[in-house]
């Protein structure tokens, strides 16, 4: 299901998936402070920090969390 949805903001997003139980991502893990799996991370084009979700999230809950992101991002939130 994530993969769909996160296909149709291909021209937003550039989809990275870190394995969290990989030893050489624990700097990337700690450095997003990531605690719990699955963590989605938005940055801007620039790299920094836009917004955080913890956990599943239905289809609806993943647009929603997607568009508000893409917002701030452009809004340099």
């Amino acid at each position: 299901m994530i993969e769909k949805v996160l296909d149709s903001y291909q021209d937003q997003y550039d989809l990275v998936k870190v394995d969290a139980d990989n030893e050489n991502n624990e700097d990337l893990l700690r450095q997003y402070d990531i605690r719990s799996i699955p963590t989605l991370i938005v940055l801007n084009s620039d790299g920094q920090f836009v917004s955080a979700k913890v956990g599943e999230l239905s289809e609806a809950e993943l647009k929603a969390f997607l568009d508000a992101s893409a917002i701030k991002a452009d809004r340099g939130l």
